[in-house]
């Protein structure tokens, strides 16, 4: 047994399946149910992560068509009125859970919540996924359609941190070499004039969080590694 994530199906819902771009609802929501029942063994567990249609219950049936035990974590799109119902075709509802220290939800928490979690696997926010490597993002039609296991999420996330830190490093050089005083040297404080700041290093750290080039909980000198 395998325990996947994947949310915004959109069963029926005949904006989104053109904004995939499907020629009609038939089509998008076969194509996903083909692709879900070809990654998906009938034993695994899937959490679907809200907005399985769009405030409707007529196309519930679809979720009978899906390989796997379900359980739902309820989007902004999916009525209370039809939760009865829903529970039908899965082993629970909910609104936020606890994973092994992954927060699931459909919509992405706030950063101050986040920092309580190993990282907030969500939806909700269709293709705009949110620069942070925190957030991991399982909306259907960005994940092709595959509901994705844990280490395939860690994997995604991995890939994802490491692209952040080379785009912060590449900000910290800028900054080096905006905060060069006038003689040439490095001022690591950012002052135009003479340094004579007594750690350096720290300035520089401090500036960077300020300008949100590093995060507080960078190492201080996390961005020599890209230097070696």
């Amino acid at each position: 047994m395998t325990t996947r994530f994947i949310g915004c199906l959109h069963f029926g819902h005949k904006w989104m399946a053109a904004h995939r771009g499907f020629n009609d609802t038939f089509d998008h929501d076969e194509t996903l149910i083909e692709v879900w029942n070809s990654h998906v063994n009938k034993r695994d567990l899937i959490y679907v992560l809200g907005d399985i249609t769009m405030e409707t219950n007529l196309f519930y049936g679809h979720l009978d068509r899906l390989k796997g035990n379900k359980i739902f974590v309820l989007g902004n799109h999916d009525l209370p009125k039809h939760v009865p119902e829903l529970m039908q075709y899965g082993q629970t509802c909910a609104g936020m859970i606890d994973y092994k220290g992954y927060a699931i939800t459909h919509c992405p928490i706030h950063p101050q919540e986040v920092q309580y979690y190993k990282a907030n696997i969500h939806a909700h926010v269709h293709e705009n996924s949110i620069d942070d490597p925190r957030y991991i993002n399982v909306d259907a039609k960005l994940r092709n359609f595959i509901p994705l296991s844990l280490d395939e999420l860690k994997e995604l996330s991995d890939e994802s941190i490491t692209l952040q830190k080379r785009a912060n490093f590449e900000k910290w050089i800028t900054l080096r070499e905006e905060t060069k005083n006038e003689e040439g040297k490095l001022c690591y404080c950012g002052h135009t004039n003479r340094c004579d700041c007594a750690n350096p290093n720290q300035t520089l750290f401090e500036e960077s969080v300020k300008r949100g080039v590093l995060s507080p909980d960078d190492p201080k000198n996390g961005w020599k590694s890209f230097n070696e």
